[in-house]
């Protein structure tokens, strides 16, 4: 998942700063790297990512609404993931 969401950039991204900026949607200098998890990987690897860092789904739901009015992005397959849980 990291994979994918690091591949097009050098500037390496953990999963501990991909929660810290999911959850506080502080996106500065990450935001390529956002939209890439939110984008390109798969819908359930990113709520599954979610529930394994305890991020709770409303605030990944808000944090793809962001990402999405900011960017212009958006994941039709995560969105209807996201409806069916929230």
């Amino acid at each position: 998942m990291l994979g994918t969401t690091n591949a097009p950039y050098r500037r390496m991204m953990s999963a501990t700063d991909l929660v810290a900026r999911i959850t506080s949607r502080d996106w500065r200098n990450w935001i390529a790297h956002i939209v890439m998890f939110f984008t390109e990987v798969r819908p359930e690897l990113v709520l599954e990512f979610a529930e394994r860092h305890a991020i709770p789904i409303q605030d990944l739901a808000a944090s793809y609404e962001a990402m999405k009015s900011t960017t212009g992005e958006s994941s039709p397959a995560l969105e209807s993931a996201l409806e069916r849980l929230v």
